[in-house]
């Protein structure tokens, strides 16, 4: 049933994103809210939907080569991306959750196990300098995701989707290609199915840069 711009119609299927605050993330989950897929969207930005703005969050690093990182954060400005989203789909479609350390097993498989279909959206940060910034999002996470996706294999994930890069390449000169190259083979090692996509120039108005290769 479609009425007031989205379906009202459950589509049968329920959605988790990792990843949901990007800005590749935001036109995906805004595709499924309106068409009636409800979505988990896991994130660990310290701002979160649920709580007033300017309210203090801990944020706690999960780059494992950053254990002492954690530190409190004052977000008076929210993130755009959520606010956006929450005028799509029916009441109740939408589920935040927020997932500070995705190193941690537990909260990620507590995030992901009621859904059919998982969607890797996690990238490294516009501005890195170190090669463990890189590995952490590129190579540790998708590990973690697709070995927990493999426990969980058709009771009740379905399907993996892992968004990686165009022109992934091993040997390439560019640190972000080379960990996205290993973050496909672990992705695959743990979870054959998936479903990999490599995207070339994605442009969203939620994008400093305007454009992610």
């Amino acid at each position: 049933y479609y009425s007031g711009g989205y379906f009202t119609a459950n589509s049968g299927i329920k959605v988790c994103i990792f990843g949901s605050n990007s800005g590749m993330a935001n036109g995906i989950i805004k595709n499924f809210l309106s068409r009636g897929t409800p979505v988990n969207l896991v994130h660990r930005n310290i701002y979160d939907a649920e709580i007033p703005l300017g309210e203090k969050k801990l944020f706690k690093a999960s780059n494992p080569y950053k254990k002492a990182g954690n530190y409190f954060s004052d977000y008076s400005v929210p993130d755009m991306a959520f606010h956006q989203v929450r005028t799509y789909g029916d009441v109740g479609y939408r589920m935040f959750t927020y997932c500070p350390d995705l190193m941690n097993e537990y909260e990620m498989e507590n995030a992901i196990k009621d859904c059919d279909v998982v969607i890797n959206c996690i990238g490294n940060n516009t501005v890195l300098r170190h090669m463990e910034d890189y590995e952490e999002a590129n190579v540790l996470i998708p590990r973690q995701l697709a070995k927990i996706c493999s426990r969980l294999k058709n009771n009740p994930v379905k399907r993996l989707i892992h968004f990686s890069a165009n022109n992934v390449d091993p040997d390439s000169e560019s640190k972000r290609l080379r960990t996205k190259w290993l973050g496909e083979k672990e992705i695959l090692n743990y979870f054959p199915e998936a479903t990999i996509i490599r995207p070339t120039e994605i442009i969203h108005n939620k994008l400093d840069s305007c454009f992610i290769g």
